[in-house]
């Protein structure tokens, strides 16, 4: 969600995930990944067998299921297709799967999803989100030591996390790092660089914070309620989901009306009104119209429209601009571009 000058107020989410690209990240980021997860994933073709025969000789000594073997091909498929359930069945299928895969998609192409879906812990997904939650910021800045702390966190993202374990999380970065090192994908004097670096855990503010809180909260009302199954239909759109799910899903960005500088004075003042903002009191109503919902639904009626307020969407609506008198919010309602990548990996990533 926007300001008015385009800086970003917040953002709504299921799953903190920030799509990037390969070339948007720092080179030792994915091989970080790949000496953790999949060391020959650039030469298989889907399924490890040798990583598989393993991980069953380690479960049979064990008497458990306590390595699956999976390449990160397999992993992309488990996490978009099948349950996470630790059978051999389900192992059989994410093989055919993964085998399918790798000859509908590049190898770049896999691992990019890979980077941007998987879960890191305290709720981010993906390498970008990861990288603003647990060093405060962008993947493209981390360093050696912060990629192999992340690249550590797949296996018990949850538990091993740096702000519910931190010794375990350092624990986990220590054997990314000498898996690198084994590899001779790092020098030894970068090893020890690397391990000598003190890390500091802080998470990036998301966008105003708390000052753009309650603003945040009514754009999120008002755009369920745009958004509802049956605001739609009068408009003659339809989507695949509706309200609070479009919200969420559709991948929108908004702008609105607000002045951070504004905002920010009246929140330090005690100014900002204990009027409760409805869609209903901030919407004048037509001539011949009774409702907000008949407001929206009879384009003929005159209306009462402040300069800059206007409501659109970027799917086609037969109505496809609908202007709506908002005196305190203008919102610009537009679906986001994904990334520049083929169409191909998009599907997969959605």
């Amino acid at each position: 969600v926007l300001a008015r000058e385009r800086s970003v107020i917040g953002s709504f989410y299921r799953e903190n995930r920030f799509l990037i690209s390969l070339d948007q990240m720092p080179k030792m980021l994915p091989k970080a990944f790949l000496a953790a997860e999949d060391a020959e994933f650039y030469e298989h073709e889907g399924v490890n067998p040798v990583a598989i025969f393993r991980a069953f000789l380690i479960n049979l000594q064990s008497g458990t299921k306590r390595q699956g073997g999976s390449t990160i091909t397999q992993q992309v498929i488990k996490r978009l297709l099948l349950t996470p359930e630790r059978s051999y069945e389900r192992k059989i299928k994410e093989a055919i799967l993964a085998y399918r895969l790798e000859h509908y998609l590049s190898k770049d192409e896999i691992l990019t999803i890979y980077l941007n879906q998987t879960f890191l812990g305290a709720n981010a997904y993906g390498v970008e989100a990861a990288a603003r939650t647990y060093f405060g910021k962008n993947a493209r800045d981390l360093t050696l030591a912060e990629c192999a702390l992340i690249a550590g966190l797949p296996k018990a993202p949850s538990q091993d996390n740096p702000y519910r374990d931190p010794g375990a999380a350092i624990g986990r970065q220590h054997y990314v790092l000498r898996r690198l090192r084994e590899l001779n994908w790092i020098t030894e004097a970068e090893y020890d660089a690397a391990l000598k670096q003190p890390l500091v855990f802080k998470q990036m503010a998301d966008g105003m914070g708390r000052q753009g809180a309650w603003y945040l909260e009514e754009v999120r009302r008002q755009l369920i309620d745009l958004f509802s199954e049956e605001n739609a239909k009068r408009l003659g759109s339809e989507l695949p989901v509706y309200g609070e799910d479009a919200v969420y899903q559709m991948g929108f960005t908004v702008q609105t009306a607000m002045s951070p500088p504004a905002q920010m004075a009246a929140d330090e003042m005690g100014s900002v009104s204990a009027t409760p903002m409805t869609t209903e009191t901030m919407m004048p109503m037509k001539k011949g119209c009774s409702s907000v919902a008949h407001m929206m639904a009879c384009p003929t009626a005159e209306a009462a429209v402040p300069t800059g307020a206007a409501i659109s969407a970027a799917r086609p609506i037969p109505a496809s601009t609908v202007t709506m008198g908002v005196t305190r919010m203008s919102i610009l309602v537009s679906l986001l571009t994904a990334l520049p990548s083929s169409a191909a990996t998009m599907a997969m990533m959605r």
